[in-house]
């Protein structure tokens, strides 16, 4: 997913594996990450993260026509 064209979007608390959905009148299930697994998954997603911002050719293009160029020849086959 993070090396698809676009912007990345996470929903509140996909980021440590909350199991409810999130609520605006709840904060998130923040003790969930003294769990092996969803502090994993926290620190997953915070590399991943670290990585795309680090990596210009993961985003430079981001704003740019070219980024979602349609080949024209391959449509008319």
């Amino acid at each position: 997913m993070w090396s698809n064209p676009g912007k990345k979007l996470l929903f509140m608390g996909g980021e440590i594996g909350q199991w409810r959905e999130w609520h605006h009148e709840r904060g998130l299930d923040w003790e969930l990450t003294r769990e092996a697994d969803h502090a994993g998954l926290q620190q997953w997603v915070r590399d991943l993260n670290r990585t795309y911002a680090q990596r210009p050719e993961l985003h430079q293009l981001d704003f740019t026509q070219t980024r979602f160029r349609v080949d024209r020849q391959s449509r008319q086959r």
